[in-house]
């Protein structure tokens, strides 16, 4: 509802993301169709004052919805403490129930209060040093929710890159999520928000961005802009501010409607609001008014008008509004549209798992006015984004079986190679020449490992990581030779390369290669064609 006032008062302020790196120059800068998505809120009526509740579907299909609040708790409680809340654990009594509430900040304007729930607080933040834990699921697991599980197999690579990077999900939350973020931040006078990356099955990594870091890529780079910007019964109100549309449209009707007589549909009303900004006098577009906000008088003059009495009209008009609200799931692999209705009817992550007994029953009784129109066969982009996710588990299945056996690495405890990882690394001979000489070359090229940049990636850890950025979703996707034995290409570098090394200088590490290469005399390296290491690294 907020968002799409925003959408109103800045006629559309596109977003900025300058601070990205190339592969992001040509990219898309308006907000995401799921952020400008048409949305409902109830309006729960009781004693003179209304109640703001959002008006969601059904979440039992949603399993974004519910391990961003399991994954909140795996990040702030013990293992034990955690081990209840799984479904495999028995109920939790009354007596073994945590009697602590959850923590909220209010904030007020005028005769509107608005709460926003607290996470977490350090006091080495500045201010008051609270915080909130969003966890954030990759590219192919939100453009494909059903099809979750064979997704989970898209890996986080590199720090930048167009996909299969840090940098890609940065860009995506800039677009869909931090307005959003921004407004609950606000609400809560915290600080800002730690993201956790995951693709359902890991974590990749964390990033810490403050509300003020979001506020120059929503409002821009001046600061303090952002805080400038903002008959009786329960109803239900649907918003909508189309792109490129200077008004914001609210449709009305009453949440709970009992049919009499000839009305069978409840009553809709349909409201046309209109804003205007101005600095001192002079009347303003909304994206110049953010920009100039902080050196000049801000003034919103708004107004709020009924479209029209016709009931035919408003519905219609509000039919519409849905259609642009609606959006087809994917089939899921495996699953075809004869199977739909059972897949569908047992798709629950929300609700009290059903005992064996009754999910049999359930099976037997599938719903008879099933509705295939929300569903569609997977377009390319989907297609493209499970290939990705395919040959990301593939590539995660090889490095477990490389890694097999060797001991957990802890950030912030001490290390220590035990008798059967140093066999493990004898076995691995293959492996640590083939890194070495991508080092090698990687140096020879004057190419500096990827580093982060302006947009203030602040990783604590990451499943893996890819020297060179990807810039097509298809060069990343190894060949089926390339996964069954990623060292072949390595071979014919290594036989010419260690002939070059001194006996004496028996290569142990990345670093003693790469000195090793660069003190040889320029004449003892191979010429144009003799070999494929670079040849400018003869210079």
């Amino acid at each position: 509802m907020l968002s799409h006032c925003y959408f109103l008062i800045s006629e559309h302020k596109p977003v900025d993301i300058t601070s990205l790196s190339q592969h992001f120059h040509r990219e898309e800068r308006n907000f995401t169709p799921g952020q400008r998505m048409p949305t409902s809120v109830i309006f729960n009526y009781k004693d003179g004052v209304y109640a703001i509740d959002s008006d969601s579907e059904d979440t039992s299909k949603n399993i974004l919805t519910w391990l961003g609040t399991l994954l909140e708790k795996f990040l702030t409680m013990s293992k034990a403490e955690f081990t209840t809340y799984l479904r495999a654990s028995p109920p939790l009594g009354e007596e073994e129930e945590d009697p602590m509430r959850e923590a909220y900040r209010y904030a007020k304007s005028e005769k509107f209060v608005m709460r926003s729930q607290l996470d977490c607080v350090d006091r080495r933040l500045p201010g008051t040093g609270v915080f909130d834990i969003k966890t954030r699921a990759c590219l192919p697991v939100r453009m494909d929710i059903l099809n979750w599980e064979e997704n989970s197999g898209y890996l986080i690579k590199s720090a930048q890159g167009l996909m299969e990077s840090f940098e890609r999900e940065y860009y995506d939350l800039i677009r869909s999520a931090f307005l959003k973020y921004g407004f609950q931040v606000r609400i809560g006078n915290m600080d800002g928000v730690i993201v956790a990356y995951h693709n359902t099955a890991k974590l990749f990594g964390f990033q810490y961005v403050s509300l003020d870091e979001m506020d120059q890529h929503i409002f821009g780079s001046e600061p303090g802009t952002g805080d400038r910007v903002f008959q009786k019964c329960s109803v239900k109100c649907t918003f909508e501010c189309e792109e490129d549309s200077k008004e914001l449209n609210v449709w009305v009707q009453p949440a709970e409607w009992v049919p009499t007589g000839e009305d069978t549909e409840p009553p809709m009303r349909q409201l046309s609001i209109r804003a205007q900004s101005f600095l001192s006098e002079s009347p303003v577009n909304g994206a110049r008014a953010i920009n100039g906000s902080s050196t000049m008088p801000w003034t919103l003059h708004w107004s709020i008008s009924h479209l029209s009495d016709n009931q035919e009209e408003i519905r219609r008009n509000f039919g519409k509004c849905m259609e642009r609200k609606f959006r087809a799931y994917s089939l899921p692999t495996g699953v075809s549209f004869e199977d739909l209705p059972q897949y569908w009817s047992e798709l629950n992550f929300g609700n009290e798992p059903k005992p064996e007994g009754q999910q049999a029953e359930d099976q037997l009784i599938l719903p008879a006015n099933f509705d295939y129109s929300k569903f569609r066969l997977p377009d390319e982009r989907v297609r493209t984004l499970r290939d990705l996710a395919r040959s990301g588990r593939e590539f995660s299945e090889m490095l477990e079986k490389k890694e097999a056996g060797r001991k957990k690495v802890v950030l912030g405890e001490p290390y220590e190679i035990s008798d059967n990882e140093i066999e493990i690394y004898n076995t691995q001979e293959d492996w640590d020449i083939h890194e070495n000489v991508q080092a090698a070359v990687a140096l020879s090229d004057n190419q500096p490992p990827p580093s982060s940049d302006s947009t203030g990636f602040g990783l604590l850890g990451s499943s893996a990581s890819v020297a060179n950025d990807v810039t097509d979703p298809a060069d990343s996707i190894p060949s089926e030779e390339e996964i069954l034995d990623p060292f072949d290409d390595a071979a014919d570098e290594t036989v010419e390369l260690e002939a070059l090394l001194p006996e004496s200088s028996p290569v142990t590490d990345a670093d003693d290669f790469s000195r090793s290469i660069h003190s040889l005399p320029p004449e003892s390296l191979p010429v144009d064609g003799e070999s494929e290491l670079d040849p400018r690294a003869k210079e």
